[in-house]
């Protein structure tokens, strides 16, 4: 009968001691992935090199463009 104890002691006690030491552990937290950024460079054909060439039509895309960057950046 001791002998059945013992034995059932030796696999118990170091199995209670993994698992105790298993729950104590910090869970490892996902690393939060980066936002993906993009960058571009916007190039102007020659026409609009100076600033008399700007029609009202650019001015108006330029200034919606700018609008639109502005908004889904301050998200």
């Amino acid at each position: 009968m001791k002998n059945t104890v013992m034995s059932y002691l030796r696999f118990i006690i170091p199995l209670v001691c993994t698992f105790t030491i298993g729950q104590s552990l910090p869970a490892q937290a996902p690393k939060a992935e980066k936002p993906k950024q993009f960058i571009y460079v916007l190039r102007l054909v020659p026409r609009l090199y100076s600033d008399s060439n700007w029609t009202k039509e650019d001015e108006t895309v330029l200034e919606r463009h700018f609008a639109h960057t502005c908004k889904i950046t301050a998200t």
